[in-house]
């Protein structure tokens, strides 16, 4: 474990910063890329629908493990590892599960009154605190890897997600009553 929940006493949310540059303009500028990789991952991303940093990751032009790592220096929030340091489990049923599949996050650690959560989408937080409603004050982004939180999820979830996938089709539109 991790020792990163020592230097977290007092979880301040970072004021809202001016305009941030494109994801993919910062890791040219930081030189995690260069220009020919972006505009190569930028030509296929208009013909699939599909986030830049998996196209660059797809494309061996940066490792999966980078993507949270770039993406904390960009929007200035701490990075997490959900398998070194997994979220409290006690905090699973924080925030609606459909919120936390839509903006790919996860409760991660509770420090005072500030719920940390977890996301690989920290350029959307803003909207999830929005959605949270008045739980939406206490929350504190942290940034972790899409796999991993989806693995949180699934390990937490995987049983509520696996029926609700089942009745998603109506009865009489399934194969799920055929004999």
């Amino acid at each position: 474990m991790s020792n990163q929940r020592l230097h977290l006493p007092f979880p301040e949310s970072a004021p809202p910063r001016a305009a941030r540059r494109p994801f993919g303009r910062y890791l040219v500028e930081e030189g995690f890329i260069s220009p020919d990789d972006l505009n190569r991952a930028l030509n296929l991303q208009r013909h699939i629908d599909v986030p830049l940093g998996e196209i660059l990751v797809a494309e061996g032009a940066i490792s999966r493990r980078e993507i949270p790592f770039v993406l904390s220096r960009q929007y200035h929030v701490p990075r997490v590892d959900l398998e070194q340091d997994p979220p409290d489990r006690r905090l699973r049923n924080m925030l609606p599960l459909e919120l936390l599949l839509a903006f790919s996050a996860v409760p991660w650690l509770e420090v005072g009154d500030r719920l940390l959560v977890a996301t690989s989408r920290p350029g959307a937080f803003e909207e999830l605190r929005a959605e949270a409603g008045v739980l939406g004050e206490r929350l504190m982004c942290v940034v972790a890897d899409t796999e991993q939180i989806n693995d949180h999820l699934n390990a937490v979830h995987g049983t509520a997600l696996a029926r609700r996938a089942a009745r998603r089709v109506p009865l009489q539109e399934s194969c799920r009553g055929w004999r």
